[in-house]
């Protein structure tokens, strides 16, 4: 009986260690390093945007909600050729409460519990902090092209503190 329980060990244990060293799979991983992209209207230069100013009671006390819309245009040029269509992620600080919003700014007297949520053109269609935004196609020989988004304040408590609601987001345009 020893012997046989002794072997059983021995056959499962040769089983566990052949799976934990087994491969799953592989990935090919293909992609274009392109010599030169778009070239971003005004350079390096900060864009401003103002959400204005809301009523922290608009919120309404519930998570998610949204307030103060402002659309956000990045305008391109002299995108090369061989590019299909253009895309954008951005990137910041993430809020505390809700990663895919962008943090407001820590200050004495600031805002609190809320984020800056992004959204593509629609309105309605968000877009995650540190995500992808949808493909806006180039026409053959197009080289300009304006990416239009939405930005908006997001509840991200029930109870939202008044005050500064400053943030600073940075965007990388993404080639397809």
């Amino acid at each position: 009986m020893k012997k046989f329980l002794l072997a059983s060990a021995v056959i499962f244990s040769g089983m566990l260690a052949a799976q934990s060293y087994a491969a799953a799979g592989s990935i090919a991983i293909t992609g274009t390093i392109i010599d030169k992209g778009c070239d971003v209207v005004g350079g390096a230069q900060a864009m401003d945007l103002d959400l204005g100013m809301v009523d922290r009671t608009a919120f309404g006390g519930v998570v998610g909600a949204t307030l103060g819309s402002a659309p956000l245009k990045i305008s391109l040029a002299n995108c090369p050729t061989g590019i299909g269509s253009v895309g954008v992620v951005f990137d910041g600080s993430a809020d505390a409460e809700n990663a895919d919003l962008l943090a407001l700014q820590s200050a004495e007297g600031g805002a609190k519990g809320v984020g800056i949520a992004f959204y593509e053109y629609d309105s309605t269609t968000q877009i995650k902090l540190h995500h992808q935004s949808v493909y806006n196609p180039l026409a053959e020989g197009q080289t300009d092209l304006v990416l239009n988004y939405v930005a908006k304040y997001m509840a991200t408590s029930k109870t939202v503190v008044g005050g500064k609601a400053d943030a600073v987001a940075n965007f990388t345009l993404v080639y397809n």
